[in-house]
């Protein structure tokens, strides 16, 4: 079906393509064409397991939070590339309702029989929406998840910090003070940064 669909698309004249694009992924995820009006996003997250610095992924069941009252275990995917994109391996992995998974970067390699001159490169995490809540959204027109997840580094000391993932610059502007608390509160806002 695919194929067909590939040979009808290169006989669209140019100038339509976009608007073929647009009526086809109609109300499902451009990446994952066959999810229908919901579905995840995933960024890339940068990793480094060279010896001294190791990357450590904390990766939440966040579907817990937004509805605690579901059963919400779920499953997923980490797929680490290179520093030049070239896939090494993919890992699934499973969490239970309000749980967590823990992976460090280095063992991921390990497994993978990744040669050690490759250090760096990007990785990918999945999560499958949980059956209980796709019940859950399926009246509402258009909903996905944005599978985002703070990521962990390690020295070969033991010392450890997390960095939140950013995908797009922030603005952090000054909202004018609130009549009711004195206060001035902070205003966040995509785009260029700047400061009133």
């Amino acid at each position: 079906m695919n194929s067909l669909i590939e040979t009808a698309f290169k006989l669209v004249p140019s100038g339509l393509k976009p608007l073929a694009k647009r009526l086809y992924y109609r109300d499902r995820h451009p990446v994952h064409p066959s999810l229908k009006r919901f579905g995840t996003v995933q960024d890339l997250y940068y990793w480094v397991s060279d010896g001294n610095l190791d990357t450590v992924l904390h990766l939440q069941n966040y579907f817990s939070a937004f509805f605690p009252e579901l059963e919400t275990s779920t499953t997923g995917t980490i797929s680490l590339f290179d520093q030049n994109g070239v896939a090494l391996g993919i890992t699934p992995f499973a969490v239970v309702h309000n749980g967590s998974a823990k992976f460090r970067v280095s063992e991921l390699v390990d497994a993978y029989g990744v040669s050690s001159s490759t250090t760096f490169g990007s990785l990918e995490v999945k999560m499958a929406i949980p059956q209980s809540v796709l019940g859950r959204v399926k009246d509402q027109h258009s909903l996905y998840f944005w599978d985002r997840f703070y990521i962990g580094y390690t020295n070969n000391k033991g010392q450890m910090w997390f960095v939140q993932e950013w995908t797009k610059p922030t603005s952090i502007t000054r909202a004018p003070q609130s009549r009711w608390t004195g206060m001035v509160l902070p205003e966040t806002t995509n785009g260029l940064p700047n400061c009133r």
